[in-house]
């Protein structure tokens, strides 16, 4: 999901038109007991990769900014899965 390039393929004009975006969430294993673990980091990927310049597309920088974002769910009360072998022992406001 964070490989994708939005504006690929598309002239600037095309790419001037577009206003928003979505990520899709389907699966025979998807449930409300678990949307929440298959919609992040999906959606969080999709999200920056359209709203950040094409130039914001450094896996590694975004895998920080991932688990910081998984942090701050986790201290909001939501089940999120981890994204690497890490642990959330800093509150994050």
């Amino acid at each position: 999901m964070y490989s994708y390039d939005p504006d690929n393929g598309l002239t600037s004009d095309q790419a001037s038109r577009i206003i928003g975006c979505e990520t899709a969430l389907w699966g025979e294993y998807a449930d409300d007991t678990n949307w929440i673990q298959i919609a992040f980091p999906r959606s969080i990927a999709v999200s920056e990769r359209f709203y950040s310049p094409s130039s914001v597309n450094n896996i590694t920088e975004f895998t920080d900014r991932l688990e910081l974002q998984r942090c701050r769910l986790v201290q909001r009360g939501y089940n999120v899965s981890p994204v690497a072998p890490s642990s959330c022992n800093i509150i994050y406001v």
